[in-house]
C-alpha cells in the first residue's frame, strides 16, 4: 500500500512501531474520522497493528518513506494463508485478493484459532466495538466465508470450505 505524503519530521519511519509523537498531517480530517468511529484514540494505530500481527502469528508490516510518500508492504499470516489455499486462491504465498477488510482478516484468523468466540469476546480481543464484529460477522455470513452451527449460546462458527 502506499500513501501520499511525508511523515511529521519528529517521526521516523523506522521508529513507526516505537513510542513516537501522534500528529496528523490534516487535524480535520482526523478528527472526522475520529467522531464517526474509525480512529478509537490517537496514537494508538501502529501499537494496535503490532497488537494483531502478535496474536494473529503475523509478521509487522514493513513500512518504507519513498516516492513522495509511505509505502507499507503487509504479508499474509500463515493462518490465513492455509485457508486461502482451502478456498484453491491462487498465490497464497503472495497477494490476497479476497474481498475482504483487515477487521474481516482478523475475524477469520480469530474464529479459525477458536471457533467458539463470542461477539463480545471478539469486540475484546480485537479492541473494537461489538457493533463492529457484528457487522463484519455478518459481512462473511454474506459472502459465504463463514457459517453459524447450533444455537447462539453454545453454538459455534465453521469456516466453510469451498
Amino acid at each position: 500500500m502506499w500513501n501520499p505524503g511525508n511523515m511529521p519530521e519528529e517521526v521516523k519511519v523506522k521508529d513507526l512501531f516505537k513510542k513516537h509523537v501522534s500528529k496528523p498531517r490534516n487535524p480535520n480530517i482526523a478528527n472526522v474520522f475520529f467522531k464517526s468511529g474509525y480512529v478509537e484514540s490517537w496514537g494508538r494505530g501502529y501499537y494496535n497493528i503490532e497488537l494483531a500481527c502478535e496474536e494473529t502469528d503475523s509478521k509487522l508490516p514493513k513500512p518504507k518513506a519513498e516516492f513522495g510518500g509511505l509505502t507499507v508492504e503487509c504479508r499474509a499470516s500463515d493462518p490465513y494463508k492455509e485457508l486461502a489455499s482451502k478456498w484453491n486462491i491462487g498465490g497464497a504465498n503472495r497477494t490476497i485478493n479476497l474481498p475482504i477488510n483487515s477487521t474481516q482478516k482478523m475475524l477469520l484468523n480469530l474464529l479459525q484459532e477458536n471457533n467458539s468466540y463470542t461477539y463480545d469476546e471478539l469486540a475484546d480481543k480485537m479492541q473494537k466495538t461489538r457493533e463492529t464484529i457484528r457487522e463484519n460477522v455478518k459481512k462473511l455470513q454474506e459472502l459465504g466465508l463463514i457459517r453459524r452451527v447450533g444455537a447462539r449460546k453454545n453454538g459455534h462458527w465453521e469456516i466453510v470450505e469451498k
